[in-house]
């Protein structure tokens, strides 16, 4: 077992990480231990998505103040993922790769040179240790770790140290993502949970469901796929799924088996339906500290589950919608069929209302959220979908969806 210094353990560290992705606060702790455990001098974890602002943030341990507020608020940040995006892409999203700033300094008048003098210079920094979790046109979604101008380079090993948290790191993202728009302050996690529309389930020490949020209970109520037993244990279709969710929540208690002592831990499963085809897919994770939200539990191992429908459509983050822009039942369900692509006659039809009576509620709806048109209103919604990517090792591919044999 690999270990952080003299504190974390892997697996601990990595149940930090599923930690901090429903209490934020937690980053700056784990980036502070993935520091330690890389032998770095600082770290950061950052994500820009340039069309939905409210998702941006930036967490990092032992970066100077005058780095982080140029990189905050002159746009460095901006520069930062156009120029290092692409030299991460060579390596793959949720592959490590290592950079060298050290030649920046050589190279005035560009955008290099003002990176190097508002971030990299302040910091005493010489290179990085990164992992792209997220890549797009205006977006992305970095973490890193850094070392100074005259520290050793970096090697393999610490490539397979970063590695080791790649998969996990890219979850807990998209954990985060799910939370941003609807955490508030002072609310239980529980509740939050309940509020979204990805099906989350928690499993106590012994395996069986403590807790279902509103959306994870519909999709059991009418699920052939997913079923609870006499014991609120999670069962599948069939044996070899039941078998690797089995293992799969052993190794996010942090627990082996007599036949196999190295469990993965955690990992995404895809069950299949009667006909075979693919009917939820499952993100299995740890969750060691969750007595924020659970009293008298303070000490007990949990294992979060999120699932989804893959053959569901867009979803809209409807408690946020209605708490920003005071939108209706109504007015939400409109939105819904607008955002998956029908024309006003045919949400008119889908929900028994007259057009006429339907352009009136767009009108409504552009005077709340301060659209014009149709399609300002399209951006605005595309920009509070729900969506929930699981994330899959390389390892792990071959059998993620492992479906009825016949």
């Amino acid at each position: 077992m690999e270990r952080m210094g003299a504190m974390l353990s892997t697996e601990q560290m990595i149940g930090q990480i599923y930690d901090a992705a429903l209490k934020p606060e937690l980053w700056n702790t784990v980036l502070q231990n993935v520091a330690a455990y890389t032998q770095c001098q600082s770290a950061i974890f950052t994500a820009i998505d340039q069309l939905s602002p409210a998702y941006n943030f930036t967490f990092s341990h032992n970066i100077p103040e005058q780095a982080l507020q140029a990189y905050q608020e002159e746009r460095i940040q901006i520069i930062d993922m156009r120029l290092h995006a692409p030299l991460l892409m060579r390596a793959g999203i949720g592959e490590p790769s290592i950079a060298s700033w050290k030649h920046y300094v050589n190279m005035p008048d560009t955008d290099e040179y003002v990176f190097y003098q508002r971030c990299v210079k302040p910091s005493g920094l010489g290179s990085a240790n990164g992992i792209l979790l997220e890549n797009g046109k205006f977006r992305w979604a970095v973490f890193a770790v850094h070392r100074g101008l005259n520290a050793p380079d970096f090697d393999q090993q610490d490539l397979a140290k970063m590695r080791c948290l790649s998969e996990h790191l890219r979850r807990a993202l998209q954990i985060h993502r799910q939370i941003t728009l609807l955490k508030q302050e002072k609310q239980q996690a529980y509740n939050v949970l309940d509020c979204l529309k990805v099906g989350v389930l928690i499993l106590d020490h012994d395996s069986r469901v403590i807790f279902s949020n509103q959306k994870a209970k519909t999709v059991l109520e009418k699920s052939s796929a997913l079923t609870l037993d006499a014991f609120d244990c999670l069962q599948t279709a069939n044996h070899q799924q039941q078998a690797q969710l089995n293992t799969y929540i052993l190794g996010a208690l942090f627990r082996s088996t007599t036949v196999q002592q190295s469990l993965p831990v955690g990992g995404i499963l895809g069950l299949s339906d009667a006909d075979g085809g693919l009917a939820l897919m499952l993100s299995i994770v740890p969750l060691s500290k969750l007595a924020y939200v659970a009293q008298n539990s303070a000490d007990e191992q949990k294992v979060a589950i999120f699932l989804t429908e893959p053959k569901h459509q867009h979803q809209l983050a409807t408690a946020y919608l209605k708490q920003m822009y005071k939108l209706s039942k109504r007015e939400l369900e409109l939105c819904e069929w607008f955002v998956n692509g029908l024309e006003l006659k045919e949400i008119a039809q889908q929900c028994g209302i007259t057009y006429e009576s339907t352009r009136t509620y767009f009108k409504y709806m552009f005077e709340k959220t301060g659209c014009t048109s149709q399609n300002e209103l399209m951006q605005l919604l595309m920009g509070v979908t729900v969506d929930f990517e699981h994330i899959v090792s390389v390892k792990a591919a071959d059998t993620v969806c492992l479906r009825q044999q016949s």
